[in-house]
């Protein structure tokens, strides 16, 4: 070991020796390992590398100025360079990973607010969508209204018709009472006839007052219908009430009752 100590002390007599060229080349083979590990491996190597370079460097320095040989100062510029240079590389790599670092979180951040502007669009569509939903609730609010003053009407002037009927009756019963002529009877027969008529219209209008008040409130025709049985006999009463060809019936309060009643028979 101290002969080999000696000679790379003075490496220009056995320069030709080949346990100095073995160190020698061991030595150069090192570097190079060092830059490669220095350049590709992790972050635990690229902080031991600089230190075997310059430990490298102190031993040159130390075998430089016991030997005077220009050689080893080379050698010493050398192990200075790769740290340099491996240094600076680490750095603009680290500066790079940064880079790409940043980019990536712009990125996140460009697509996290294109979510968000696609949410705000999609609840400011819903809200036009709503505030046109209540506009139209609103009209057929007050259609509703205007439709049960309507029959309010109706209701009060059948009842007074009623009245005058049934006033029209009782005279021509007291009439019968004193005489009992035939036509008198027929006549009665046919105001019988006529009070049942009007009878059966008032209930008729009085119910569909009835119904419109109940729709004011929640267009519910089928109330306490619990069963689809119940709901089918309550249509069933409600089309032969209001059927285009009985009397009074109307094709909107036929189409009506249907479409309360395929709404309602989902639930069942």
């Amino acid at each position: 070991m101290k002969q080999i100590f000696i000679k790379l002390i003075f490496l220009y007599k056995y320069i030709m020796d080949k346990e100095v060229q073995y160190i020698l080349l061991v030595f150069i083979g090192l570097w190079f390992v060092c830059c490669f590990l220095r350049f590709t491996s992790s972050i635990i190597f690229s902080k031991i590398i600089p230190v075997i370079f310059a430990l490298c460097m102190i031993v040159f320095s130390v075998i430089a100025l016991i030997s005077f040989q220009w050689l080893y100062w080379m050698m010493w510029l050398i192990m200075s360079w790769g740290i340099l240079i491996t240094e600076d590389i680490y750095m603009h790599r680290a500066k790079k990973d940064d880079l790409k670092r940043l980019t990536q979180s712009e990125f996140m951040y460009r697509c996290k607010c294109e979510t968000l502007e696609k949410n705000i669009e999609d609840l400011r569509i819903c809200n036009n969508l709503l505030e046109k939903n209540l506009k139209i609730r609103e009209n057929d609010y007050k259609e509703l209204e205007s439709s049960a003053a309507y029959w309010k009407m109706k209701v009060g002037q059948l009842k007074f018709e009623q009245k005058i009927a049934e006033d029209d009756i009782k005279d021509l019963l007291q009439r019968l009472d004193a005489t009992e002529v035939p036509g008198l009877k027929k006549q009665i027969q046919e105001l019988e006839e006529e009070r049942e008529h009007y009878r059966v219209l008032y209930e008729r209008k009085e119910w569909e007052l009835k119904q419109a008040r109940n729709a004011k409130q929640g267009f519910d025709i089928y109330k306490n219908c619990d069963s689809l049985d119940s709901l089918s006999k309550r249509k069933k009463l409600l089309l032969n009430i209001f059927h285009p060809d009985s009397e009074g019936g109307d094709n909107e309060s036929t189409r009506f009752i249907l479409e309360q009643y395929n709404m309602r028979k989902i639930n069942y």
